[in-house]
Order: C-alpha cells, then sequence, then structure tokens
C-alpha cells in the first residue's frame, strides 16, 4: 500500500512539473507584450505632443512675421505721411453700397499715395474694389483691392498724373474690367 501514495506523488509532480512551465512561459508573453504596449502608448503620446508643439511653432512664427511686416509697412507709411504738401481726401460710403469709410493721403514729393480704408466689405469671387483718380470728367484707374479679414485696407498706390485730381471714387468691379462699369461703393473729394 505503500507503493500507491508514492506513484501518485510522483505523478503530481510530473504534472506540476509539465503544467508551471506554460504558465511561465505565458506569464514571459504577457509581460512583454505589456511592456510592447506601454511603449507604443508612450511613443504615441510623444507624438501628439510634439505635433501639437510644432502647430503652435509656426503659428506663433507666421504671427511674428505678419506682425513685423506689417510694422514695417507701417514706418513707411508714416513716413510718408510726414511729408508737406499732402492732399487729404476723405472717403465716404455711399448710400446702402457698403459700410465702409476711410481716407486717401496723396503725397506729391514721394509721387506716392496711402489708402486707408475700414469696415469693407468682402466681395464674391471674382469681383474687386477699383480706386479711380477723377480730374474733371476723366477717370483713371489706380488700384485693385480687397480688404483683409477684418474688412481692412492700408495700403501704398504710385502716383501718376494726379496734378488736377479733385475726386476719388472707389467701384465695384469685374476683375480685369478696363473701364468703370461697377457700382460706386466709397467716394470722397480733396479735403487739404
Amino acid at each position: 500500500m505503500r507503493v500507491f501514495p508514492h506513484v501518485f506523488w510522483l505523478y503530481y509532480q510530473r504534472e506540476a512539473a509539465e503544467s508551471s512551465s506554460p504558465n511561465r512561459l505565458n506569464i514571459w508573453q504577457s509581460t512583454i507584450a505589456g511592456l510592447g504596449l506601454f511603449l507604443l502608448a508612450g511613443l504615441g503620446w510623444n507624438n501628439y505632443r510634439l505635433s501639437h508643439e510644432l502647430a503652435t511653432v509656426k503659428q506663433d512664427l507666421s504671427a511674428h512675421i505678419d506682425r513685423n511686416l506689417r510694422t514695417q509697412t507701417d514706418w513707411s507709411i508714416v513716413n510718408l505721411l510726414e511729408q508737406p504738401d499732402n492732399r487729404f481726401f476723405s472717403l465716404k460710403n455711399m448710400e446702402g453700397k457698403s459700410m465702409g469709410m476711410g481716407s486717401l493721403v496723396m503725397v506729391p514729393h514721394k509721387s506716392s499715395s496711402v489708402l486707408t480704408l475700414q469696415k469693407i466689405s468682402p466681395l464674391p469671387l471674382g469681383q474687386v474694389y477699383r480706386l479711380w483718380a477723377i480730374a474733371g470728367d476723366k477717370e483713371m484707374p489706380c488700384a485693385d483691392f480687397l480688404p483683409d479679414e477684418k474688412g481692412k485696407v492700408l495700403m501704398k498706390i504710385p502716383l501718376t498724373h494726379w496734378e488736377n485730381v479733385n475726386k476719388v471714387m472707389i467701384t465695384i468691379e469685374r476683375k480685369g474690367a478696363k473701364e468703370a462699369e461697377g457700382e460706386v461703393a466709397i467716394e470722397g473729394e480733396s479735403g487739404i
């Protein structure tokens, strides 16, 4: 009877040894898989953080460049406005045509002018605002432009043959049109 418990014990030991090897293997596989998932999650988070940081840097750089260009433009315009013998045109909207208003300053000694407008409505695709100088009954096109996203315009315009100009107007035109075909949105007369 003594042999029987001993055989049972040997059988139990053999079963335990065979069954423990796969358990140890499963534990190592699970551990490696867990570490791999943890590493993958960490790399994903790092990728997201770097992408977000890159987008922020691009946005800051773009704003910085725009600010610097705007500042340089403003200084050149300020220098123009400080010239003697400037002529000033106050620009006002026509009833119901546009909400825009602003000014045009002619700087004869520098053969340039400065146009500033605000509250300018955006136009449909294929249309532009066009500035016209009027001398007597002669209309001369000066510049085509579109407002920025805030409805503002600030631009330098070269002067050519503006000696007798006493009135200006801004019309809404088809892009590329040569004659004044569109409606007058803003107009102004020389004030100084």
